[in-house]
């Protein structure tokens, strides 16, 4: 088990044939108590913030894809959401308006300058209720999300079934082979070597994340609020904004994203048809060949 280097803020890796140099441990203060991130890349390149999904955190983006958009020249800013991974515990409920607070904070004092946004299902959501205008992003990006005028399906129901069955009060052995059984569900189709990965990665993340408490149940409360709630407006949405969705998503339908698609002006709508509700080593250049135009656009009109 990989443990930091008592006494500093930055350490290197070593995984495999791989090395990931220099990723910072960055805590900032906010109403809802120290919000971690993760922070990689090159120091003065442009800043993408990926914000994780229900009971994620900051791990459970695949080496491959961070690889990828550090090669390209881009910092990686990857949050711990309030109550999270290594960001500070509640010892009470909150709203979806002290959490998108919250995290809009953090972004303010952790990230320097415009950046892009890029949220992952309950991730998608967040985004979807923040005061974007006062941020200013250089783009949106929500990834396996849909619209909050999105009545859960039979299979998703079953799928979410599936997630709460992960004992969140048990031991943390139990935890990451609950985890990885909701995982692998949600990856579908994938090979031997996809799922060593995704392992290793719901590996990472519990331990990261470990002891839950009750985050997990305070996201999915906020997620079921959202749903019942009013749409956002998206009037203001003059961002750039990419959405992706998995042609076989089990949890969240194509047609519920398409949705989002539709009330979001001037979005652009891309399905990957072999993905599910996971990432996956075989998808990830498909994915990238949407996500670095999408980023790149931007810089090339920053440059003008």
């Amino acid at each position: 088990m990989w443990r930091s280097p008592p006494g500093g803020d930055k350490h290197v890796r070593r995984v495999g044939r791989f090395m990931e140099v220099n990723v910072n441990e960055l805590k900032v203060p906010t109403l809802l108590g120290e919000v971690a991130f993760q922070v990689e890349g090159p120091e003065h390149g442009v800043p993408i913030v990926l914000l994780p999904g229900l009971t994620l955190n900051s791990e459970d983006w695949p080496k491959s894809l961070r690889r990828q958009l550090r090669s390209e020249g881009f910092r990686l800013y990857r949050m711990d959401l309030p109550d999270t991974g290594a960001s500070e515990r509640m010892k009470s409920d909150f709203s979806w308006s002290e959490l998108t607070q919250a995290v809009e904070s953090a972004i303010t004092q952790a990230v320097p300058g415009p950046c892009h946004l890029v949220g992952l299902s309950l991730g998608g959501l967040l985004l979807q209720k923040m005061d974007l205008a006062r941020l200013a992003p250089l783009s949106l990006t929500l990834l396996m999300t849909c619209a909050s005028t999105y009545p859960v399906s039979f299979d998703g129901l079953k799928s979410l079934g599936k997630l709460l069955k992960v004992p969140l009060h048990h031991c943390e052995d139990r935890a990451f082979y609950e985890s990885l059984a909701f995982r692998e569900h949600l990856a579908l189709r994938a090979s031997e070597s996809e799922l060593r990965e995704i392992r290793d990665r719901v590996y990472r993340s519990v331990e990261r994340g470990w002891p839950y408490e009750r985050g997990p149940q305070r996201q999915m409360k906020l997620a079921l609020e959202f749903f019942s709630g009013t749409r956002p407006d998206f009037s203001h949405w003059t961002f750039p904004t990419l959405i992706i969705h998995g042609g076989q998503d089990p949890l969240l339908p194509v047609w519920s994203s398409r949705a989002l698609h539709r009330q979001i002006p001037n979005s652009r709508f891309v399905v990957i048809e072999e993905m599910g509700h996971e990432f996956r080593e075989s998808l990830s250049q498909i994915l990238l060949l949407e996500l670095l135009p999408h980023f790149q656009m931007d810089l090339a009109e920053v440059a003008v």
